[in-house]
């Protein structure tokens, strides 16, 4: 089991309310880059060495899930503001 893995693993049993707390405490900088370094390893050799064109895709929706989270508010004050027929 890869040190990602484990750190989901443990991850899935924490409670909602206590996210912040179980990342201050289980989440090191050294674990971080061990786990980040993992993943963009995996990552490259299952997309840009087969010459795939997900990474594209996978900018492309981070980049919308990005802007429509940064534009949320504003949408949702003008929908308060709509007058309603």
């Amino acid at each position: 089991m890869s040190a990602a893995q484990k750190l989901l693993q443990s991850f899935a049993n924490a409670p909602v309310k206590g996210v912040f707390g179980w990342v201050r405490s289980n989440l090191t900088p050294s674990q971080a880059q061990k786990v980040g370094k993992e993943f963009t390893t995996s990552y490259s050799a299952k997309y840009f060495k087969s010459g795939s064109v997900k990474p594209v895709v996978h900018v492309m929706l981070g980049l919308g899930v990005i802007g429509y989270a940064l534009e949320y508010p504003h949408l949702k004050h003008s929908q308060r503001n709509r007058k309603h027929h």
